[in-house]
């Protein structure tokens, strides 16, 4: 098992996650996927060193993480793989310090053109976003506004493959949102890349803050202590 803070997640076996990067390289342009299935990112568009990069710091939940800087171009790019296209289930976490609130938005997790994004909107609520298989672009608001500068764990579990199909965002452990919803299917499938502190497809809602440990499976994981 890999420990990261609120969380234990199996990483072997077929109920590993999908991404798991608790951010512990604290140099480089390469940032590590532990899950097992090479879903390594990259620092910007390429390997090479830009200044629109993020930039790595000391100043995480769990030792280093890296800080965007609410700049275009500034975020984390993962290639595109079978394994970070969800069907029924999704859960996504991060833990994340905004240093300011977005004037249009911020990205904490994003693939491709909306198939699942975890954000802050411009008003500084969470809100996490889906396209389905049928095209259909959905958007849940929590209504929680997150404090500046403090750090707060973000969780999105989505699982259409029960009775009782469900929605829900946590922050800090505690639901702020949770629907039930009916349907054969749940996501669209696409090509598009995941991206961590930013939408690189649509070039939108870049980051302004700290974000570590960040968790993409296609499992719901159960938290190890609640508040």
């Amino acid at each position: 098992f890999i420990m990261l803070i609120g969380l234990n997640i199996g990483a072997t076996g077929q109920n590993k996650p999908a991404l798991l990067m608790p951010f512990n390289e604290g140099k480089g342009q390469i940032v590590s996927d532990l899950s097992g299935r090479g879903n390594h990112g990259i620092l910007g568009k390429n390997t090479e060193i830009a200044e629109d990069d993020p930039g790595w710091t000391e100043d995480g939940k769990n030792k280093t993480a890296l800080r965007f800087d609410g700049v275009y171009g500034n975020y984390v790019n993962i290639k595109n793989s079978p394994s970070l296209n969800p069907d029924k289930k999704l859960y996504l976490s991060a833990w994340i310090k905004l240093k300011e609130r977005p004037e249009s938005g911020g990205v904490i997790i994003n693939k491709g053109w909306g198939v699942y994004t975890l954000f802050i909107n411009a008003n500084g609520f969470v809100c996490f976003a889906y396209r389905n298989e049928r095209n259909q672009f959905n958007s849940l608001n929590s209504k929680i506004k997150l404090t500046i500068n403090d750090w707060h764990r973000i969780t999105i579990e989505v699982n259409a493959d029960a009775a009782t199909k469900s929605i829900g965002i946590k922050v800090d452990g505690k639901d702020y949102f949770y629907a039930r919803f009916k349907g054969s299917g749940f996501f669209e499938k696409d090509s598009h890349n995941v991206d961590i502190g930013y939408n690189s497809t649509q070039k939108t809602g870049p980051f302004c803050g700290v974000i570590d440990d960040v968790v993409i499976a296609m499992r719901i994981y159960k938290d190890k202590k609640r508040k």
